[in-house]
């Protein structure tokens, strides 16, 4: 599979003049805009294979690019007409079928739709959720399997990385169809030792993959009510032990290091503090007054507070929702308003109402505390659709 090495010129571009802003937009903000891509190297990637040649399949990428940066500047119409666009090469390249780099820009077509829809999502749409199942039938395929290489790893990590969050959702939003796509999108063990993450993007992918085993041995016990067999308990264990583990070995962020490592070293902290808070809750039989885990909440306030270059959705609702007093819960919603400014933070208007929610729960049953789970089930089942938390 021979991939250009170099980005063209954007004058070479088969583009139109009006869409040549947008593709610059996306090469200056698309690492920001596709989530942990800190080292731009999976923008990089994108931009290759989408002017890799004229096919419907590179077509289908460079369109949803184009889309993708209407939306997020605001471009509502125009960003309709390019994802139809981007839509119908995508389905014209699938009836010539997979193989080789056809594979590939399905897959990063696939994931770059999933992106806009989460962009415009509505009450009315679930076509976030299917775009990411699609693009996580491409790896279960095993097509790509023999392709381990550094780019075709950071597709798998892309894909990994929004399938761990969508779960988180699905399962409190619609168990059974968690439980059914769990069994749809299974794996053989080659294939799923591949897909665990190996590039760090902006974050650790110890601590993604830690956070993804504890919502796979959770998800029966969520979906079913039945309590963890002792095995399973052990396992949860062993997780928290690793995670606590690489809390205390954080680094110090005086220490002389870059922006970039600075700013990876936060947002893997903020995904390690959500962890643990979530495994306390849902599986440790913490009731969320414990000394310690106070701290971990007090903990991941205060850096949520600090600089950060993007708010990660899931960390910031697992963190909030642990906000008891009122200054606890007046600087979490100060944290989710600045948040839910940015376009790409557009659902963190609805991650709002979610902790508000989860916060009505918990001062309603102030004296006889509702069991953790269903908790959220109902904070979640109260949005208009499954929310993505990635």
């Amino acid at each position: 599979m021979s991939i250009p090495p170099a980005l063209p010129s954007i004058h070479s571009m088969r583009i139109h003049e009006s869409e040549s802003g947008l593709l610059q937009y996306f090469m200056d903000t698309g690492s920001r805009l596709l989530i942990l891509d800190n080292l731009g190297q999976l923008t990089d990637y994108i931009l290759r294979l989408a002017f890799y040649d004229a096919t419907p399949a590179s077509n289908a990428i460079l369109y949803s690019i184009l889309a993708l940066s209407s939306l997020n500047i605001g471009r509502t119409g125009a960003a309709m007409v390019l994802k139809i666009k981007a839509l119908s090469y995508l389905q014209q390249s699938l009836r010539l079928g997979n193989f080789g780099h056809r594979t590939a820009q399905h897959l990063m077509a696939s994931m770059l739709l999933y992106l806009c829809e989460t962009f415009q999502i509505s009450s009315t749409t679930k076509d976030w959720a299917e775009y990411l199942c699609g693009a996580k039938q491409i790896i279960v395929s095993g097509v790509l399997a023999q392709e381990v290489r550094g780019d075709i790893s950071l597709l798998f990590d892309w894909v990994a990385y929004h399938e761990i969050f969508a779960r988180f959702g699905i399962v409190y939003w619609k168990p059974e169809a968690a439980m059914r796509g769990m069994r749809l999108c299974a794996m053989d063990p080659v294939a799923a030792r591949i897909y665990v993450p190996r590039n760090d993007f902006g974050c650790d992918s110890k601590v993604l993959e830690y956070t993804s085993a504890i919502f796979s041995a959770l998800m029966q016990k969520i979906v079913e009510h039945t309590d963890l067999a002792p095995p399973q308990m052990q396992e949860l264990y062993v997780l928290e032990a690793k995670l606590r583990a690489g809390l205390m070995e954080s680094p110090p962020y005086d220490t002389p290091s870059t922006a970039l490592t600075r700013n990876r070293d936060k947002t893997t902290e903020l995904y390690r503090i959500a962890a643990l808070i979530y495994l306390n809750r849902a599986a440790l039989g913490y009731s969320g007054d414990e000394f310690r885990h106070k701290n971990l909440v007090n903990r991941g306030l205060n850096m949520l507070c600090g600089e950060l270059t993007y708010i990660p959705p899931w960390p910031v609702f697992m963190i909030s929702c642990e906000a008891r007093d009122d200054a606890q819960r007046m600087t979490a919603l100060e944290i989710l308003n600045r948040a839910g400014e940015e376009p790409r933070n557009f659902n963190m208007r609805l991650l709002r109402e979610l902790v508000e929610a989860c916060w009505n729960q918990d001062d309603l049953h102030d004296e006889d505390p509702i069991e953790y789970h269903l908790k959220l089930r109902l904070a979640i089942q109260s949005a208009p659709y499954v929310p993505p938390f990635s």
